[in-house]
């Protein structure tokens, strides 16, 4: 008996190695592996994350739409914790904000990648925008680094910082001084600019004006001087600098609101139509661009009546 446990014991002197799979790797140790999977977590590309974080979550608590499924009561202020989750968080602090420190921690003593590092710490910004947009004081500065109860930082202390990024990446695109050394790019694995450093860095700047100007009545001298710098550089001037994310064609991949739509479970919301019909005292010329009829539309008197005064109407 004593034998045979010694055997049993002495057989997992090299469990550890003998369960490590010899055809993976153990680390990672190129940007373009982590980025396009931040770039579609940061902006909601996948339908899941979509329909749950901005549909049902977002635009119903807004009143831009409500929905078709009376077991769903966001449009009636009613929670939903899952969908905040699901939403926002798992993908942001699960794949943006972790991926960003790996690709910082990959990048920090590899001078061919800092192109590759300034252009993630934009879209990174823009990520962490949206959510504390959403939520306000966010776990920020110790999240995704393995502490089991991260602070939460305060919404200005994040604007600060994300402004710090925007500038700090951009000025360091802008320069391109890299000691001489050939930078790798992303190229197709950036789904949004296919690498170009020129348009990240007006990316860059435009985000870092509009993320500015939302401190004005918090901080206005800092906003003041955010904005007046954001303006002195490139920004987007034309519809050419669009950052335009195009969906593949798989399902995990296909355009979100492409497939929410196929479920028509969500309406243009009545209290949306009677802002701009009642409490507008202009033709808003992106009324049609929100509500108008489609091609699987019935024209019944409903919808008549809703349309009806939005704006010019269309034919189609």
């Amino acid at each position: 008996m004593i034998a045979g446990l010694f055997l049993s014991y002495s057989c997992t002197g090299d469990f550890e190695e003998m369960n490590k799979s010899q055809n993976s790797l153990d680390t990672i140790e190129d940007p373009s592996f982590y980025f396009p999977r931040i770039q579609q977590k940061a902006i909601h590309a996948y339908y899941g994350e979509y329909q749950v974080g901005v549909n049902l979550y977002t635009n119903q608590y807004a009143q831009y739409v409500s929905n078709t499924a009376s077991s769903w009561a966001t449009d009636r202020y009613g929670y939903q914790d899952s969908w905040a989750m699901n939403g926002y968080w798992t993908p942001y602090y699960m794949y943006v904000l972790k991926y960003m420190l790996q690709i910082k921690e990959i990048c920090e003593d590899r001078t061919d990648f800092q192109q590759m590092y300034h252009i993630a710490r934009i879209m990174t910004a823009e990520g962490t925008a949206r959510i504390t947009d959403v939520f306000g004081d966010i776990p920020y500065s110790e999240a995704s680094r393995g502490i089991d109860k991260p602070k939460y930082d305060s919404q200005k202390e994040i604007y600060y910082d994300i402004l710090k990024e925007l500038k700090e990446a951009t000025d360091a695109l802008e320069a391109a001084d890299y000691g001489g050394v050939q930078q790798k790019s992303y190229g197709s694995q950036d789904l949004v600019y296919g690498g170009n450093a020129d348009s990240w860095i007006r990316l860059g700047n435009s985000l870092r004006l509009r993320y500015a100007m939302r401190l004005s009545y918090v901080d206005p001298e800092k906003a003041k001087a955010e904005v007046e710098d954001a303006l002195s550089k490139r920004l987007m001037t034309e519809v050419s600098h669009s950052a335009g994310y195009k969906p593949g064609s798989s399902d995990d991949s296909e355009h979100p609101m492409t497939v929410i739509c196929h479920w028509n479970e969500f309406r243009l919301s009545e209290t949306l139509v009677d802002a701009y019909k009642e409490l507008s005292t202009v033709q808003d010329p992106r009324a049609l661009f929100y509500a108008g009829y489609t091609q699987a539309s019935t024209n019944d008197e409903n919808e008549e009546r809703v349309l009806q005064g939005l704006s010019c109407r269309s034919s189609h």
